[in-house]
């Protein structure tokens, strides 16, 4: 993604990076936020910024792994967990699926890691190539006709909350219209979500990266949302994605997710000029396990949540895993208890989780 060029050194220096790797791992270990994200708005550019979708065609996890494999990608709701004595589950019309890339995808078809068997007799398992990426897409139904509520995260609560801060709970929403490309600034609709009623900004279904419904989808997105209304025709909006590359051995963390105001705070800092609804997105970024890196669609829902990071979650994925929280930061050792009798996964859940 980068051009890195040799600088020369009058005195005693450290010699410049001369791979894209030792350039992101030096960005990785100068704790260099400014130069992550520089790479991370690349990526998303390259990923989302152009005329088609580069994963458009990429394969889902599912057609890779199921038993029987799926024609399209199918939609998953996140997963429940439990928080407590209770049962933390998504109300919402929210759903996912879980993409590789072509090079991604060879790796596990030429090492057969789809197959449980595989796996089972594995010392290690075959890492993934530099040039492999999966994606997390995070998807919320819109309806084609008349105004969809949405909730909105509009950052870290005043005194995080330990028991999770979940989409039912965000302060505001908006109201998407699929019928206007163009809506007065500052028009607003009366809607309700969850239970609650909102005055909410109007924002054209346009501000999206969209997908629209087909027949062969409406089984498992109506199954994903609790919603049987939904017909060929309808749309679901891209509101997150978790981006992985392997360009570095624990792979590179960036996660975007779309915002009404996304050229303010701390995660659009460092945004190019970006065209089109790909310009819509903030964005979170890691290399490594110390600091807080998180998708308030996908991990805010958590207990501690906000205070979670991709890498750390990741590095828990191994054959035979049961879950993937608690929530905690820092970098397990290779010794550590809990990769006793168990094989890491090269940071994959999907592996880990899907693997037949």
């Amino acid at each position: 993604m980068r051009f890195v060029s040799l600088a020369i050194c009058v005195s005693a220096c450290t010699p410049a990076p001369t791979t894209l790797q030792e350039a992101l791992l030096g960005d990785r270990d100068r704790g260099d936020l400014v130069a992550m994200r520089a790479h991370g708005w690349e990526l998303w550019q390259h990923l989302a910024g152009g005329e088609h979708l580069a994963w458009e065609h990429w394969p889902a996890t599912e057609q890779m792994f199921a038993a029987k494999p799926v024609a399209r990608p199918k939609f998953r709701t996140p997963r429940p967990f439990r928080n407590g004595d209770a049962i933390e589950a998504e109300t919402l019309p929210v759903m996912f699926d879980v993409l590789f890339d072509p090079h991604a995808a060879r790796h596990v078809r030429v090492q057969h890691l789809a197959e449980r068997e595989v796996l089972d007799t594995l010392a290690e398992l075959p890492a993934f190539p530099t040039d492999a990426t999966a994606v997390k897409l995070t998807w919320y139904a819109v309806h084609a006709h008349g105004l969809t509520a949405m909730p909105i995260w509009d950052g870290e609560p005043a005194q995080p909350d330990a028991d999770g801060n979940p989409d039912r709970t965000w302060q505001r929403a908006i109201a998407v219209d699929p019928d206007r490309t163009v809506i007065p600034d500052g028009e607003l609709a009366d809607v309700t979500l969850g239970g609650h009623a909102f005055s909410a900004k109007v924002r054209p279904l346009s501000a999206f990266l969209v997908r629209d419904l087909v027949a062969e989808d409406l089984e498992s997105a109506r199954r994903a949302t609790h919603d049987p209304s939904l017909v060929a025709g309808d749309h679901v909006a891209l509101v997150a994605a978790h981006v992985s590359t392997k360009e570095i051995p624990d792979w590179t963390w960036q996660t975007y997710w779309w915002h009404d105001a996304p050229t303010e705070g701390r995660f659009a800092a460092g945004k190019p000029e970006l065209h089109g609804a790909a310009a819509n997105y903030l964005m979170d970024v890691t290399y490594s396990a110390g600091t807080p890196c998180f998708n308030p669609w996908l991990e805010a829902r958590f207990p501690d949540g906000l205070q979670s990071n991709c890498v750390t979650c990741h590095q828990r994925a191994v054959v035979g895993a049961a879950d993937y929280l608690p929530v905690t930061r820092t970098r397990l050792k290779s010794d550590d208890p809990y990769f006793a009798g168990h094989i890491p996964t090269d940071f994959l859940w999907s592996v880990a989780f899907e693997a037949r």
